[in-house]
């Protein structure tokens, strides 16, 4: 399943739950990138339960998402090795570099309540050199979206373009949420 797929996916349950928040953001491109974030267990279910509300990444390399995430990006939560489960957008933003163990700490202090990370987890975080807290807004579970092909990737973005394609406002006008105005919309 290609970015095109994915999205029009997520459109189409969008419409057909009547999520209106969604909706409305959507059709007024209220965001900037989409992105696509590999979950493991157990912090997939701690995200989908309501327990998790900031997705955290760490890392020694200064790779995504730091600094390429932004307020009200669209964020989709994929279970590594399986589908598409839940969608969200990026509330507050927080970015860390130059960390060190006493800092990572003090992350763990400040945020842990909302990251529920294990004693293992922080563990392996405390050679880390840049984190990226995103707070969770707007959880929206989905309809399993099946995505085929490996990608070693723990973060996508997706291309920004298909929120263009000609489709999503056939799909919205079909459903009765805007009016043919002209456009050559079927």
């Amino acid at each position: 399943m290609n970015d095109y797929d994915i999205y029009m996916n997520f459109i189409n349950q969008i419409i057909n739950r009547e999520n209106t928040y969604w909706i409305k953001k959507v059709l007024t491109k209220d965001y900037g990138k989409i992105h696509v974030a590999i979950m493991v267990e157990p912090f997939l279910s701690y995200i989908l339960n309501g327990e998790k509300t900031i997705e955290s990444r760490f890392s020694k390399k200064r790779i995504s998402p730091f600094e390429k995430v932004e307020r009200k990006d669209i964020i989709f939560l994929k279970q590594s090795g399986g589908e598409i489960r839940a969608v969200f957008e990026a509330g507050e933003i927080l970015s860390f570099d130059q960390l060190d163990p006493q800092k990572i700490l003090d992350l763990r202090k400040h945020y842990n309540n909302r990251i529920c990370g294990s004693e293992e987890f922080w563990a392996r975080k405390n050679f880390s050199v840049y984190a990226t807290l995103i707070e969770i807004k707007e959880l929206f579970s989905l309809e399993e979206i099946k995505v085929s092909g490996k990608n070693r990737q723990s973060w996508i973005t997706l291309d920004t373009a298909i929120q263009h394609n000609p489709d999503i406002a056939k799909a919205f006008y079909r459903a009765g949420y805007i009016e043919n105005q002209g456009h050559g919309i079927q």
